[in-house]
């Protein structure tokens, strides 16, 4: 039987509003999946902003430090003799300069992580928008389609007053959606816009921390540079040399104390560990003792013992043995164990100590740039520092020492295997 154009019309509106109704059961979920997969998005860039805000802070401080040694040095550089503290205030300095670079990095390897976030939020983003729009243009050409059938005229087709409440519902439906549709999309669009803007400023705060990095780079090497020629004019004043070394031999005493103290306490934390079963001092001490510099670096410039001073020339005792090297060359851990000791010191310059936990204990000097702090547990060979000439130094090399129960041993009685090279201009006994 042959349809009425009446009642084809009537069909084909019940078609599309089933279809509107259709899409309005599925689009509710399919954005609160969207929504959940920008928060987990949103969670991870704020514990990576949160982590770059941290660096910032602590950068800050650095900073700050740093500033408070340079105005101590203007007071230090009215003494025309007081090269020698301007040296230790430089070198101060310098640790503070190369903690901020090392900040600005970290600060950089957060903000690649961030910009990669980013990057996908905007590209997520962009994906939300073009189906967000593909739905908007799908209604616009269905209800272009049906362009010649009006609310009214829906409205008036009813057949009873009941008829007339459930048109007048799904016209209010229909109209709900139609906005609906429309919000989703600026939603988007603003989402996009946002993402957009939050990627533009990453990377614009990645520049800014690579340019100031660049800048203490630049700063490090002037000031290094500048102790190098406090190095020549200490040992150019060998009267003011003299009367530091006296300085120095009573700083050892010093330490020698202080390192005593600190591995007292150290061994009754490990068998306080051992008691609680804790494995917070678990540790291997390794085989022997591990040579300190890579195998190609075995000139010994200085021996254990009396010496003849290299800037005064007076005789005296030496405590440990130099091992000359490049200026940042690894240098690595004799023995498994405890980190005692990790700081700087005006004779020993950037230092570490090591402890086995028993009544051995070995000691690495004149470091360009330390590697481990105190309380860390290293293992035999691991890289704890890097050569350098801080403190009493005039060129590069590792100051080593072997202590047994706090007394100075000759170290190289510890590598009766490592051939060694003897560049002392003295015979070794």
């Amino acid at each position: 039987m042959k349809q009425t154009p009446k009642k084809s019309r009537r069909q084909r509106l019940t078609a599309l509003i089933a279809c509107l109704m259709a899409l309005l059961l599925v689009l509710p979920m399919v954005m609160m999946v969207l929504g959940n997969v920008f928060a987990a998005q949103g969670a991870s860039v704020g514990t990576i902003q949160s982590q770059i805000n941290s660096l910032k802070s602590k950068n800050k401080d650095l900073a700050s430090q740093r500033s408070n040694l340079k105005n101590e040095l203007k007071g230090i550089q009215a003494d025309k003799n007081a090269a020698v503290n301007k040296r230790k205030n430089l070198e101060q300095q310098i640790n503070y300069l190369q903690e901020e670079i090392d900040n600005l990095s970290a600060q950089l390897e957060q903000y690649a992580a961030l910009i990669v976030e980013k990057e996908q939020e905007v590209a997520d983003n962009e994906a939300r928008e073009a189906a967000q729009f593909a739905l908007f243009q799908k209604q616009c050409r269905a209800m272009e389609k049906e362009g010649t059938v009006t609310y009214w005229s829906i409205l008036f087709a009813a057949d009873s007053f009941s008829d007339l409440l459930d048109r007048l519902n799904t016209i209010n439906a229909i109209a709900d959606y139609n906005q609906g549709v429309c919000d989703q999309l600026q939603a988007a669009r603003d989402a996009l816009q946002q993402a957009k803007a939050e990627l533009e400023q990453a990377e614009a705060e990645t520049e800014a921390a690579r340019t100031q990095r660049e800048v203490a780079q630049t700063e490090l090497e002037g000031q290094k540079a500048e102790v190098q020629t406090l190095i020549k004019e200490i040992a150019a004043n060998e009267q003011a040399t003299k009367a530091e070394i006296d300085k120095l031999e009573q700083a050892a005493k010093e330490q020698d104390a202080e390192i005593a103290k600190l591995n007292k306490e150290l061994q009754a934390a490990i068998e306080a560990a051992r008691k609680s079963s804790s494995n917070k001092y678990q540790f291997d001490p390794g085989t022997g003792f591990y040579w300190p510099l890579p195998k190609e670096r075995v000139s010994v410039t200085s021996f254990y013992g009396p010496r003849y001073h290299p800037i005064t020339g007076e005789y005296h005792n030496h405590s440990g043995t130099d091992i000359g090297a490049y200026a940042g060359t690894e240098i690595y851990a004799a023995h498994g164990g405890v980190v005692l000791t990790s700081a700087y010191h005006y004779s020993y310059g950037n230092y570490v100590v090591l402890s086995r936990g028993d009544d051995i204990t070995t000691l690495y000097a004149h470091m360009s740039k330390r590697a481990v702090k105190v309380g860390d547990v290293v293992s035999q060979g691991q890289v704890i520092g890097y050569v350098g000439s801080t403190g009493s130094s005039t060129a590069p090399h590792l100051h080593f020492e072997v202590r047994v129960k706090n007394e100075r041993q000759d170290a190289l009685k510890y590598y009766p295997n490592v051939q060694w090279k003897n560049n002392t201009g003295f015979p070794y006994k």
